[in-house]
């Protein structure tokens, strides 16, 4: 069968104001057959029938935008909802300057704006020519009445990325905008070697709930002696596992440290104190900047039940580590 083509003939599309590029907006049925299956593997949409998931297709607007294209602006009333099908799209400043996000395929945008009838948080353009999936305000609405629990699972997701976005709980989420948060989470999930084995729609159901982190190079992450509220899962950079030979946040790091261990990306470290219910055996460090996840004692609970195997190896390093160091 045919699948969705990366010919992305550039058309405009704007939020707020109709196509004038004069180009024709290609129809659906003049679209290969992978916009089903596209559809199809979106994770909240994992338990919803085939003949729902085909009015979803049937619903969808596919745009080709040109490299560059603003697709939706800061400030801007919403619309509609993207689903990015082909390419990449960049969450970027207000001036178009910064770049603070790239959503790859199989990401949404622009919900928030729908679910909460507010202006658009961030606002976002073509990284390369790109296929897009609009779904109007109506369309998208009448389709989450018809089915409630999907309604509630997309609200679910729209008040958490709200409530980091207002709240800013970190720089990135601050960053992000909110809405765009979740999907680079669960995509950062899935290059963690742990979680590769784990299904979509739980992954995505994490993303909600863990918080991004930026680290610099020679930051302290955590201290020797303190208690321990999360633990971190290690998406870019390196840090070194080090004894400090002293206790709490005003310790001094000398030459003379002990050096347990140097992690890379796809590791994590912070667990004994959660599994053990004791203070820091170690202090962290980050030898480069560092991006990190962090997750709470209450989320890594709900991780080990539901995948008992993710639990497994986080409780055999975090033995070997505790009994190496206490």
């Amino acid at each position: 069968p045919r699948r969705l083509s990366h010919d992305t003939t550039p058309i405009h599309i704007s939020d707020v104001e109709p196509n004038r590029s004069g180009l024709k907006t290609p129809a659906l049925e003049d679209l290969p057959d992978g916009v089903f299956d596209f559809v199809d593997s979106m994770p909240f949409l994992s338990e919803a029938t085939r003949e729902f998931k085909e009015k979803v297709v049937a619903a969808v607007e596919p745009r080709f935008i040109k490299k560059k294209e603003t697709i939706i602006r800061q400030g801007d009333l919403g619309k509609a909802t993207f689903f990015v099908a082909r390419g990449s799209v960049e969450v970027i400043s207000d001036d178009g300057e910064v770049i603070y996000a790239e959503l790859a395929e199989g990401s949404f945008f622009g919900e928030i704006a729908i679910m909460f009838d507010m202006p658009r948080t961030c606002s976002v353009r073509a990284a390369t020519n790109c296929i897009i999936l609009a779904i109007t305000r109506d369309k998208f609405r009448s389709l989450l009445e018809e089915d409630p629990k999907l309604k509630e699972v997309i609200m679910t997701e729209a008040t958490a990325r709200l409530r980091k976005f207002k709240n800013h709980l970190t720089k990135e989420a601050e960053l992000f905008g909110g809405e765009f948060e979740i999907p680079s989470i669960a995509e950062s999930l899935k290059n963690i070697p742990i979680f590769e084995n784990c299904d979509q729609k739980f992954l995505y159901q994490l993303a909600l709930h863990i918080k991004p982190k930026l680290v610099q190079a020679g930051e302290i992450i955590i201290s020797k002696g303190e208690i321990g509220q999360e633990m971190f899962f290690l998406v870019r950079g390196m840090v070194k596992i080090i004894d400090s030979g002293s206790n709490g946040s005003n310790l001094q790091i000398s030459d003379n440290s002990t050096i347990y261990n140097i992690l890379e990306a796809g590791s994590f470290f912070g667990e004994v104190a959660l599994l053990y219910k004791v203070p820091r055996t170690s202090t962290v460090e980050a030898i480069t900047s560092c991006d990190l996840l962090a997750v709470s004692k209450e989320l890594l609970d709900m991780v080990m039940t539901e995948h008992p195997e993710v639990g497994r190896q986080i409780q055999q390093a975090g033995q070997v580590r505790y009994e190496t160091r206490r």
